[in-house]
């Protein structure tokens, strides 16, 4: 469901084109990493700021993974990426994504948007009837994940990467959420703004490519405000509803557990999504108002 997660988060991008010149500037001007040891006196855990889809193009990833990953003996992620793959949670899934009683998104949009659909469905390439099927916020995860396919974004992503290492290496792992509460977000996403939800999608869909340059330039540099600015602060408005369930309820119901790492004698690596760590009620100003020291690794 990271994956998924990673995709809902997606759909939420874009503004700014983008020229390589630019992108070089902006990278020597920033020496950061988005990883950070959190710090209580003699206690920490690192906390990284994650892509979950990326390209080839984005490999090596920043070196502060490395270095917060040799220093742990666990391994923390949103939720756990076996679960999802099994055959019978995947059915689960679609069962729930998806209407059961003959409703398509046809009975659910407006007819302009259905048609804006229609037509990008056919500009694209993609089978009508292989989204119209799934609610709106499913409908919406698939898009861009088609998307994101027809941009050759579809590589492994931080969490998957360090995922397969840690079973390699035999460390402790720990999730943040249950697969199943990553589905309720999916499926209760865009509810009571479905036309606004699939519209931006659409929009958003047509300048991903250098969203996501902009995007992964931020977040390899540990651009934090350059982060908020790109894929926060532009939706809090029109979209607060939204960015309540995906990030800031999530944000403050994992600061418990992140509590609870600090006393654990181990040494955690926890990774989230790099949009979890802006903004006033992102994780590093939670952390930071429970009195704990961040500091982010170069």
């Amino acid at each position: 469901m990271a994956v998924l997660a990673s995709t809902m988060r997606s759909q939420t991008k874009i503004f700014i084109t983008i020229f390589f010149a630019i992108l070089t500037l902006s990278n020597s001007a920033w020496s950061k990493s988005p990883v950070w040891k959190v710090s209580d006196q003699d206690n920490y855990f690192y906390l990284g700021g994650t892509v979950h889809l990326l390209s080839k193009q984005d490999y090596p990833l920043p070196t502060a993974f490395d270095t917060a990953y040799a220093d742990s003996e666990v391994l923390v992620t949103e939720t756990d990426m076996t679960v999802i793959q099994n055959l019978q949670f995947q059915q689960s899934m679609l069962k729930r994504l998806m209407y059961q009683d003959g409703t398509t998104l046809k009975q659910v949009l407006s007819a302009s948007t259905f048609n804006e659909l229609a037509a990008f469905c056919e500009d694209r390439g993609i089978p009508l009837n292989a989204v119209i099927r799934f609610k709106p916020g499913m409908a919406a995860t698939m898009l861009t994940t088609f998307e994101l396919k027809r941009l050759a974004i579809t590589g492994e992503g931080v969490d998957a990467h360090y995922a397969k290492r840690a079973r390699k290496d035999q460390l402790g792992k720990k999730f943040l959420e249950t697969p199943e509460q990553q589905i309720d977000f999916l499926e209760n996403m865009g509810k009571g703004k479905e036309d606004a939800l699939i519209l931006y999608t659409l929009k958003e869909s047509e300048g991903l490519d250098e969203w996501f340059k902009q995007m992964i330039l931020y977040w390899r540099n540990g651009n934090v405000s350059g982060l908020e600015e790109l894929g926060y602060t532009p939706y809090l408005d029109e979209f607060s509803a939204l960015i309540d369930s995906l990030l800031i309820n999530r944000n403050h119901d994992w600061i418990d557990q992140l509590q609870g790492m600090m006393q654990s004698p181990e040494k955690e690596l926890v990774l989230v999504g790099a949009l979890h760590l802006v903004g006033e009620q992102g994780l590093i100003k939670l952390l930071e108002k429970q009195g704990y020291t961040l500091q982010q690794l170069d």
